[in-house]
């Protein structure tokens, strides 16, 4: 066994003690740290003998390896000592492994003449995702590699160590021909642009700047772009900001990305789709241990170990390079001639960055509207649904800077529900701030109150759980004066994505938000921050309250209507808690689709269709009525009946179609409408379920957590659409028409509740029309009459040619003496005699469905009859 001392007890320290006790030829024999606390705890932690001097630990266990994992400043002297005993066979050092390129080569040469091995501990050398992509690379099955993309969390001299090393090993040791860097030290930016949400600030023993840019040109024309810092870009596969270090390789054949804990992907020409292998956490703290296993290997059988110093060295010059480049401003080409104190001039210039920022973009600049002396903006939020941050988020408003304190009010709205915490939160409030008390459980009438309290010419509405960037207001006033526009909605940065519910929730907001905030597009009413002019709320109504959380969307639409235009303030930031669990979700989600349901009750079908489409439940609703599932189902009866009687059912397609409408609609016949909504929570229930199981792979998960959410709204509508006591009502009512020759009834702008079996609406040749299925009903407001039907196909199906499609009035098939088809039309007669006395008529639709294939190879649905137009003619009419 070869005897081991660990020197540096911090957490890396103690990375380093794990994985030499996981080594059956290592023996711990001692560890060292300077501080007696930090040593006594792990003494008693690893029960193993402890030193606070390296000498004394030297002398009493004469190892033949030395582990030296303390901050950078102190290695080389550390070193130096180590290699004085002839004991000693391997030296083991942290990253950076010097402080200057100069005392990185004075290292190497002293312990080559010692005939020591000395090793930098890059573990992601051994992490199974990045040797998968070496592997790639080395098999060919890239082809030539051409460019390499580095990101990682850590600046440059805490994390960007091994990503440059990383990158030299992946592009097989080509020597670099030059280097060109950039660096960013204003914390401002740095506050509002980092992805985490508790970025790293104050890094002693690896200062830098807190994020730097680099381009490394390798020989043979490779290149490699890099991030390093708190602006790195991160990537889906998320666990934590440290574990985000990820290179992706492009070649002439393919491309690969590899991330420690993350995953290892690979797309080559020959394969169809990408290969995903996921990465985890175990596999990644391992790779420490196979460092010690391949170095017990070096020493015992002469093994060549991966990390060698000397390979060490060639990134230690494009670290210092990259330090030079971004501290002189300059491309920095080989052969390299390093001022020899480059690294800590780097650190101290990122030790004071003011001095080094422009005036222009000094953040405590006020603002120009500082200068009116008068309250411009005021910011609502409502009390409940603070998550536990109600008091940070006050906090962030009232020391808010840039602004005069004189410019902006406060008001929050409390129901009364926790009187000790408002009491609170009245202490905290500005002599101008207001707390208003309001008993609801309805939101958006907590924000209507203090709207129509302020006297503001702006409001911001803002969510108890949402934080302010310190230069919020600022920024978003500064947006407003300098587009002109009437308002804006602010950009979130998520506050607890630490926890995975709420990243998924993250992302789904994230992938919406990326289409909402586009220029033009209407949905930027979000209460996470949503700046406004209080005069354009006022004119057209405000929050519609009674339709709960869905009132949100009906303002968009409305202040889009009323020509409001509504920017994206993307200096404006807010750090917003999302839900951490399903429970804390599902009411908000529930309250919206609902809403949205009842909301087109209330409005016209066309209006609501422009802003927010047409869901398929509120297709489906007259299918949810108890009578018009038993219409549905002995109409496909009576058709199916016929015809297999008659032996002309088509095909199997036709047949299954038929028997899967009657099945579709037996539950409901049965056991009522409400059936449908017990189906539908047992669905979101499963979904539930699916995302409560544990994986490794953020890609299922979120695929888990979308199927959880459309199974929340589908609840939601199916619900509300059960419940209602006559949820087909028919909007074309009788008692509001005049009676008159022709009616004309289009299914392309008529209300779902008056179609029974139709598809979403659709336009050919830029006429309306919706596809019926199979067997499918049309309700029609006509007072009893003898009356001429024309049902208006043109010729997107030619019915004519084997489509044997059937009518029914009010149940009761019309037959063929009082039917002619045309290649684009159908036209029927009917008595008075058959038609319902109340003047509710129903026009049945059967037919054979249409092959898939012969509309779109990747058709799914049962199509029947296209219809654009049905043409009511009174026969006797005066």
């Amino acid at each position: 066994m070869y005897q081991t001392i660990v020197v540096g007890c911090g957490s890396r320290g103690r990375d380093h003690i794990h994985a030499v006790q996981g080594v059956r030829q290592l023996q711990l024999a001692g560890v060292v740290d300077s501080d007696s606390t930090v040593l006594q705890r792990t003494m008693t932690e690893h029960r193993v003998a402890g030193w606070t001097l390296l000498e004394d630990a030297m002398t009493r266990t004469a190892p033949q390896v030395v582990v030296l994992a303390t901050h950078a400043g102190a290695r080389a002297s550390l070193c130096k000592t180590a290699a004085r005993f002839d004991c000693v066979k391997a030296i083991v050092l942290e990253k950076p492994m010097a402080t200057s390129l100069e005392e990185a080569h004075e290292l190497v040469t002293l312990c080559q003449d010692r005939k020591i091995l000395l090793l930098v501990s890059h573990q992601l050398r051994f992490c199974p995702e990045f040797v998968a992509a070496r592997k790639a690379i080395e098999q060919n099955q890239l082809g030539r590699v051409t460019h390499l993309r580095g990101n990682c969390y850590g600046n440059l001299l805490n994390q960007g160590p091994h990503i440059i090393d990383a990158v030299t090993w992946l592009v097989g040791g080509k020597k670099p021909l030059w280097v060109s860097s950039r660096a960013t030290v204003d914390p401002y930016l740095l506050q509002r642009f980092t992805p985490a949400r508790n970025p790293m600030r104050e890094d002693s023993s690896h200062a830098a700047p807190g994020s730097m840019t680099h381009t490394i040109e390798f020989e043979g024309g490779v290149r490699a772009d890099l991030e390093t810092g708190l602006l790195y870009q991160r990537s889906e596969s998320f666990v934590d900001d440290w574990l985000q270090k990820r290179i992706t390789i492009t070649g002439t054949e393919g491309m690969a990305e590899c991330q420690a804990a993350g995953h290892f992907k690979l797309l080559t020409r020959n394969s169809p789709n990408w290969k995903f292998d996921t990465g985890d956490i175990a596999n990644y703290q391992s790779a420490t241990r196979l460092f010690y296993v391949e170095l017990a290997s070096s020493l015992q059988d002469g093994v060549p170990h991966r990390c060698v110093a000397t390979d060490g060295l060639a990134g230690m010059e494009i670290l210092t390079a990259c330090a030079q480049s971004a501290l002189d401003g300059r491309t920095v080409s080989w052969p390299l001639r390093a001022r020899p104190d480059v690294l800590k001039e780097l650190q101290e210039f990122s030790r004071a960055p003011q001095q080094r920022i422009s005036e222009s973009t000094i953040p405590d600049r006020p603002s120009r509207a500082d200068s009116s002396g008068r309250c411009r903006i005021c910011v609502i939020s409502p009390v409940p649904d603070h998550r536990g941050h109600l008091l940070d988020c006050l906090d962030s408003w009232v020391h808010q800077k840039g602004i005069g304190a004189d410019q902006y009010q406060i008001i929050f709205v409390a129901d009364g529900k926790e009187p000790g915490l408002e009491e609170e939160l009245r202490g905290r409030l500005r002599p101008q701030d207001r707390l208003l008390q309001l008993a609801s459980d309805n939101e958006t009438k907590l924000y209507d109150l203090a709207i129509r309290e302020t006297e503001c010419e702006w409001v911001l509405l803002t969510e108890p759980h949402c934080i302010a960037e310190p230069f919020c207001l600022q920024q978003l006033l500064k947006y407003l004066d300098d587009t002109g526009l009437d308002g804006a909605c602010l950009r979130s940065i998520p506050g607890n994505d630490a926890n995975r519910f709420a990243r998924q929730e993250h992302r789904a907001y994230r992938e919406g938000f990326q289409f909402w905030s586009l220029e033009g597009d209407w949905r930027k009413v979000i209460l996470r921050g949503l700046a406004m002019r209080r005069k354009d709320y006022i004119e057209v109504g405000g929050f519609e309250c009674e339709f709960g959380r869905f009132a949100e969307w009906a303002l968009a639409a409305a202040l889009h209507k009323h020509g409001t235009r509504l920017g994206y303030a993307s200096g404006s930031a807010v750090i917003h808690y999302d839900n951490d669990n399903f429970g804390d979700l599902f009411p908000p989600v529930y309250d919206f689709a609902r809403g949205e349901c009842a909301y087109r009750d209330h409005h016209a079908q066309e209006y609501c269709d422009r802003y927010f489409g047409c869901p398929p439940e509120w297709q489906m609703r007259s299918g949810f009525d108890r009578k018009g599932a038993k219409d549905s189902f002995r109409l496909a009866w009576k058709y199916f009946w016929r015809k297999a009687r008659r032996g002309q059912l088509r095909n199997l397609q036709s047949a299954t179609a038929l028997l899967g409408t009657m099945i579709r609609h037996v539950p409901t016949v049965l056991f009522g409408p409400r059936y449908q909504a017990g189906l539908a929570y047992a669905k979101m229930m499963f979904a539930r379920s699916l995302v409560r199981l544990p994986t490794f792979s953020e890609e299922r998960l979120y695929r888990r957590f979308q199927r959880l959410y459309l199974a929340m709204v589908h609840y939601a509508r199916i619900d509300y659409l059960t419940s209602q006591s006559n949820p087909a009502t028919v909007s074309n009512s009788a008692a509001a028409k005049p009676v008159s020759a022709i009616n004309t009834y289009e299914p392309g702008t008529m209300c779902a509740g008056d179609l029974v079996g139709f598809h979403v609406a659709e336009t050919w040749k830029g006429k309306g029309f919706r596809w019926s299925e199979p067997v499918a009903q049309i309700r029609l407001a006509e007072p009893p009459g003898d009356l001429e039907i024309t049902l208006q196909t043109h010729a997107v199906r030619e019915i004519a040619r084997g489509a044997q499609p059937e009518l029914y009035w009010n149940g009761r098939r019309i037959d063929k003496s009082r039917k002619s088809m045309g290649t684009d039309c159908i036209i029927v007669r009917v008595d008075r005699a058959d038609c319902k006395a109340y003047g509710i008529q129903r026009l049945g639709i059967a037919c054979h469905p249409l092959k898939r294939k012969e509309v779109s190879p990747n058709e799914t649905r049962n199509l029947g009859l296209p219809v654009f137009q049905v043409r009511v003619k009174r026969l006797d009419a005066a």
